[in-house]
């Protein structure tokens, strides 16, 4: 394993090669570039913390929205239960054939209705939920091509 030059020495003393003559511009170049490196990273940093913050507003919205969503599930399969309880018991108290059939076609048909209103609402809370929690995202895609357009 190579040694390690002293501290205060520097690499030229430890290898005892002549020092190096860099043309009188290489400098400048360097020390721009330098600065143009910073500059860059200093960007990237600073977009960096914008897609988090995008992300952030976007997870939060879609956690909001999905419980929401969940709610309008779940009150629905409510609705459907306590439907089935009322025909179960409305089919206990029928007297003859005629009035199960009845009973049965008024159900099915009530069933229908609520089914398509259901699916209805569910998809238009599927809409909004989509579109609330990308609306964070393309708005800050679209700000971060502004940004990278105008350096």
């Amino acid at each position: 394993m190579p040694a390690v030059p002293p501290p205060g020495s520097s690499a030229r003393q430890h290898t005892g090669l002549p020092p190096i003559e860099f043309p009188s511009g290489f400098q400048f170049v360097a020390a721009d570039g330098l600065a143009q490196m910073k500059e860059r990273c200093e960007t990237i940093a600073e977009t960096t913390e914008a897609t988090e913050a995008v992300l952030e507003q976007s997870y939060a919205t879609a956690v909001q929205g999905s419980a929401e969503f969940g709610l309008k599930m779940i009150a629905a399969m409510q609705a459907n239960i306590n439907a089935g309880f009322d025909f179960a018991a409305a089919m206990a108290e029928a007297r003859s054939l005629p009035d199960v059939i009845e009973l049965s076609s008024r159900f099915a048909a009530r069933q229908i209705e609520t089914a398509v209103a259901q699916g209805k609402d569910l998809w238009s809370a599927g809409q909004k939920l989509m579109s609330e929690t990308a609306r964070p995202l393309a708005t800050g895609f679209s700000a971060g091509v502004d940004r990278a357009g105008s350096t």
